[in-house]
């Protein structure tokens, strides 16, 4: 990469940390699973999953392939990725689910991540602070404790981004010509999304920004909005008691009958029957 290119993309970089969002959804330990019930069809979730393997092993089964889940290797997985799981021994872990939108702009949104950690008791120690201080009512969480949880999952996540941005999207233009695709669609999620709006940010053709979209990001540039209004739409029935009307039209549906076909036909439960499950 010549100097500045990588000067440009170190900026870029910059940006998008400067503006790095993080909310925390759940966290928590599973103890020893022996199989795991009620998911054994390919399922994809709205948040982030960072799962430490404690003991035993699993098999993560995706689109990509199989990822042998171990102890000694911190794991990240991106939201709307098909996956299940598959134990292979007695199995436990610590988990931590949680949203970013511009984590989607710094990381590929389509593979599993892996990283090896060489101090056991400092990783181990670092989920033990985020689950004394996420505790279950987060409406009485300080903002002491707020602060503390967004820096220690932020320790997590750097040797993350510092071993696949820096190395291995840097130099890759598309990258930044549909980051600001990526962008509009965020700052336009509650309202309807047209692909010819898309494609004359980055001045392309309809045929060649929906084929180099799709060779990008694994998926049509209609099911990714699809799949990050949904994604939106999970994270209020989670995370608030808004009525689905109003959840519906957050997310840019104005029908909230269209919306509860469209979640179901996807995720083949209704709104309302996700809002009372828990997902972990």
């Amino acid at each position: 990469m010549f100097r500045n290119d990588w000067y440009r993309n170190q900026l870029k970089l910059n940006e998008l940390v400067a503006r790095f969002d993080l909310d925390v959804m759940s966290v928590g330990q599973a103890e020893i699973i022996k199989e795991w019930t009620g998911i054994y069809d390919f399922n994809s979730y709205c948040f982030y999953r960072l799962p430490l393997p404690l003991s035993g092993k699993c098999h993560l089964i995706d689109t990509n392939g199989i990822t042998e889940m171990t102890n000694g290797k911190l794991y990240l997985i991106p939201p709307h990725l098909p996956l299940k799981f598959k134990s292979i021994t007695p199995y436990s872990h610590y988990y931590l689910h949680f949203s970013s939108a511009e984590l989607y702009n710094i990381l590929p949104p389509d593979q599993v991540f892996c990283e090896k950690y060489q101090r056991r008791s400092t990783i181990i120690k670092t989920f033990e602070r985020i689950i004394a201080a996420f505790s279950e009512t987060t409406s009485n969480i300080s903002c002491f404790e707020s602060f503390e949880v967004r820096f220690l999952v932020e320790q997590l996540l750097v040797q993350f981004i510092d071993h696949h941005y820096l190395e291995a999207r840097c130099s890759e233009f598309p990258e930044q010509r549909f980051s600001k695709v990526l962008q509009y669609i965020e700052e336009h999620i509650n309202e309807k999304v047209e692909i010819s709006q898309l494609r004359k940010i980055i001045n392309m053709s309809s045929t060649d920004f929906i084929v180099k979209f799709n060779n990008y990001f694994g998926m049509p540039p209609k099911q990714y909005i699809i799949n990050r209004k949904l994604s939106v739409a999970k994270r209020l029935l989670i995370k608030t008691s808004l009525p689905i009307k109003e959840v519906a039209e957050s997310c840019g549906y104005q029908d909230e009958f269209y919306f509860s076909r469209i979640f179901k036909k996807y995720f083949h439960e209704s709104p309302r029957d996700f809002r009372a499950k828990k997902y972990l």
